[in-house]
Protein backbone atom coordinates (compact mmCIF):
# COMPACT_ATOMS: atom_id res chain seq x y z
CA UNK A 1 0.00 0.00 0.00
CA UNK A 2 1.04 3.56 -0.61
CA UNK A 3 -0.18 5.47 2.44
CA UNK A 4 0.50 8.77 0.69
CA UNK A 5 -2.57 8.31 -1.51
CA UNK A 6 -4.82 5.87 0.27
CA UNK A 7 -8.56 6.12 -0.19
CA UNK A 8 -10.56 5.02 2.82
CA UNK A 9 -13.98 5.80 4.26
CA UNK A 10 -14.13 8.94 6.38
CA UNK A 11 -15.33 6.84 9.35
CA UNK A 12 -12.07 4.84 9.19
CA UNK A 13 -9.95 8.01 9.29
CA UNK A 14 -11.85 9.17 12.38
CA UNK A 15 -11.77 5.70 13.95
CA UNK A 16 -7.95 5.63 13.75
CA UNK A 17 -7.90 8.83 15.81
CA UNK A 18 -10.48 7.47 18.28
CA UNK A 19 -8.59 4.18 18.67
CA UNK A 20 -5.36 6.05 19.33
CA UNK A 21 -7.11 8.16 21.94
CA UNK A 22 -8.54 5.07 23.66
CA UNK A 23 -5.15 3.31 23.68
CA UNK A 24 -3.41 6.39 25.12
CA UNK A 25 -6.02 6.61 27.88
CA UNK A 26 -5.69 2.91 28.72
CA UNK A 27 -1.88 3.15 28.76
CA UNK A 28 -2.12 5.45 31.78
CA UNK A 29 -3.02 2.31 33.74
CA UNK A 30 -0.05 0.38 32.29
CA UNK A 31 0.35 -2.03 29.40
CA UNK A 32 -2.86 -2.50 27.39
CA UNK A 33 -4.09 -6.10 27.62
CA UNK A 34 -6.76 -6.78 25.01
CA UNK A 35 -8.11 -9.69 27.05
CA UNK A 36 -9.32 -7.08 29.52
CA UNK A 37 -10.68 -4.83 26.75
CA UNK A 38 -12.75 -6.94 24.30
CA UNK A 39 -14.46 -3.88 22.78
CA UNK A 40 -11.07 -2.39 21.85
CA UNK A 41 -10.02 -5.73 20.40
CA UNK A 42 -13.21 -5.85 18.33
CA UNK A 43 -12.65 -2.30 17.02
CA UNK A 44 -9.01 -3.03 16.11
CA UNK A 45 -10.09 -6.18 14.24
CA UNK A 46 -12.86 -4.47 12.26
CA UNK A 47 -12.32 -4.87 8.54
CA UNK A 48 -12.17 -1.89 6.20
CA UNK A 49 -11.67 -1.60 2.45
CA UNK A 50 -8.89 0.76 1.33
CA UNK A 51 -7.53 1.55 -2.10
CA UNK A 52 -4.36 3.06 -3.52
CA UNK A 53 -5.07 6.14 -5.57
CA UNK A 54 -2.77 7.12 -8.44
CA UNK A 55 -0.80 10.29 -7.71
CA UNK A 56 -0.66 11.30 -11.36
CA UNK A 57 -2.58 10.31 -14.47
CA UNK A 58 -2.95 6.62 -15.22
CA UNK A 59 -1.63 5.55 -18.62
CA UNK A 60 -1.06 2.28 -20.51
CA UNK A 61 2.12 1.61 -18.50
CA UNK A 62 0.44 1.98 -15.09
CA UNK A 63 0.28 -1.25 -13.03
CA UNK A 64 -3.48 -1.20 -12.51
CA UNK A 65 -3.41 -4.19 -10.14
CA UNK A 66 -1.85 -1.85 -7.53
CA UNK A 67 -5.05 0.19 -7.46
CA UNK A 68 -7.55 -2.56 -6.65
CA UNK A 69 -9.40 -2.28 -3.34
CA UNK A 70 -7.86 -4.24 -0.48
CA UNK A 71 -9.38 -5.37 2.78
CA UNK A 72 -7.42 -4.87 5.97
CA UNK A 73 -8.14 -4.45 9.68
CA UNK A 74 -8.21 -1.15 11.52
CA UNK A 75 -5.12 -2.34 13.45
CA UNK A 76 -3.24 -2.34 10.11
CA UNK A 77 -3.96 1.37 9.63
CA UNK A 78 -2.97 2.42 13.16
CA UNK A 79 0.82 2.73 12.59
CA UNK A 80 0.34 4.99 9.57
CA UNK A 81 -0.15 8.72 9.67
CA UNK A 82 -2.83 10.18 7.42
CA UNK A 83 -4.08 13.53 6.41
CA UNK A 84 -7.61 14.13 5.29
CA UNK A 85 -8.02 16.31 2.23
CA UNK A 86 -11.74 16.50 1.97
CA UNK A 87 -14.78 18.71 1.94
CA UNK A 88 -16.03 19.31 5.45
CA UNK A 89 -19.58 18.09 4.70
CA UNK A 90 -18.48 14.48 5.23
CA UNK A 91 -17.27 15.11 8.79
CA UNK A 92 -19.45 14.99 11.92
CA UNK A 93 -21.24 18.31 12.51
CA UNK A 94 -19.19 19.10 15.63
CA UNK A 95 -15.99 18.78 13.61
CA UNK A 96 -17.43 20.84 10.76
CA UNK A 97 -17.94 23.77 13.12
CA UNK A 98 -14.38 23.49 14.44
CA UNK A 99 -12.55 23.13 11.12
CA UNK A 100 -12.19 25.41 8.20
CA UNK A 101 -9.90 25.97 5.25
CA UNK A 102 -6.36 26.46 6.53
CA UNK A 103 -5.05 28.38 3.50
CA UNK A 104 -5.65 31.87 4.93
CA UNK A 105 -4.06 30.78 8.21
CA UNK A 106 -0.87 29.79 6.38
CA UNK A 107 -0.53 32.63 3.90
CA UNK A 108 -3.05 35.45 3.81
CA UNK A 109 -2.99 35.64 0.02
CA UNK A 110 -4.27 32.07 -0.22
CA UNK A 111 -7.62 33.12 1.24
CA UNK A 112 -8.96 34.05 -2.18
CA UNK A 113 -10.47 31.97 -3.62
CA UNK A 114 -11.44 30.25 -0.42
CA UNK A 115 -11.77 26.49 -0.68
CA UNK A 116 -13.97 24.24 1.40
CA UNK A 117 -11.31 21.51 1.27
CA UNK A 118 -9.37 20.98 4.47
CA UNK A 119 -6.29 19.08 5.55
CA UNK A 120 -6.47 17.42 8.94
CA UNK A 121 -4.32 14.73 10.49
CA UNK A 122 -5.06 12.02 13.01
CA UNK A 123 -1.58 12.31 14.52
CA UNK A 124 2.00 11.24 14.15
CA UNK A 125 3.00 7.68 13.09
CA UNK A 126 2.74 4.85 15.63
CA UNK A 127 4.80 1.67 15.90
CA UNK A 128 3.59 -1.60 14.43
CA UNK A 129 2.65 -4.13 17.14
CA UNK A 130 4.55 -7.40 17.34
CA UNK A 131 3.60 -9.76 15.88
CA UNK A 132 1.74 -7.47 13.45
CA UNK A 133 -0.82 -10.10 12.39
CA UNK A 134 -1.88 -10.99 15.93
CA UNK A 135 -5.28 -9.87 17.17
CA UNK A 136 -3.81 -9.87 20.70
CA UNK A 137 -1.29 -7.05 20.11
CA UNK A 138 -1.82 -3.31 20.40
CA UNK A 139 -0.17 -0.60 18.26
CA UNK A 140 2.12 1.65 20.30
CA UNK A 141 2.48 5.42 20.02
CA UNK A 142 5.72 6.75 18.54
CA UNK A 143 7.91 9.30 20.24
CA UNK A 144 7.31 12.09 17.71
CA UNK A 145 4.25 14.14 18.63
CA UNK A 146 4.70 16.48 15.67
CA UNK A 147 3.66 15.78 12.10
Amino acid sequence: LNPGRLRMPCWAFLEVARLRQTILQLRREGKVDLKRHPELQRRLSREVSVQNVPFLAVDAESPLYLFTPQTCCMRDLMPLSFYLSHDTYSLPSELQKDLGPQAPKLIEGWASPNSSRIWATNGAPWRVPYPPWSDQTVPEPGQDTMI
